[in-house]
């Protein structure tokens, strides 16, 4: 656990693993290449993969974003969709195991990362959906006018 405990300290942002995938994913990116964007980060994750307990924890938040974020541009929901879904296990996981045995630090970035994983699984589910209904407890909680439903706006 010392490699995900490492990162919440601070220490190193990016493995030279991750930082080798970004800039190949990159540049890849550039040339338009989407699928070989997609392989060199999938490649990068799937070797801190190998080793889940070594790897700078924030450093494989950042890498399994990255790799959403091209499968979304690729078109390819519902690779983003599963990948956030280990990713979120994952991130789970080594929160858990900070919270018992990390300083408040730890526990803050590790917290900072699981909440990213979490919100941008999120934010998938809500593409091309309609939004979700707005609800105010208290009528004096609406600042200017009378409570209005969502669908009234339309």
């Amino acid at each position: 656990m010392s490699g995900a405990l490492t990162a919440a300290t601070g220490g190193p942002a990016l493995t030279t693993v991750v930082r080798e995938a970004l800039r190949r994913a990159g540049a890849a990116r550039q040339d338009g290449r989407l699928d070989r964007a997609i392989g060199a980060l999938a490649a990068a994750l799937g070797e801190l993969g190998a080793e889940p307990l070594g790897v700078p924890f924030l450093a494989r938040v950042q890498l399994g974003l990255a790799l959403a974020d091209a499968c979304l541009d690729a078109g390819d929901r519902e690779r983003a969709r599963r990948l956030l879904l280990d990713e979120s296990g994952y991130v789970e996981q080594i929160y858990h195991l900070i919270r018992l045995n990390g300083t408040p630090e730890q526990i803050r970035l590790a917290s900072a990362g699981r909440l990213q994983v979490r919100d941008r699984a999120l934010q998938l589910d809500l593409l091309d959906r309609e939004a979700p209904e707005l609800g105010i407890a208290e009528p004096a909680d609406w600042i200017i006018g009378a409570p209005t439903a969502l669908a009234d706006l339309r």
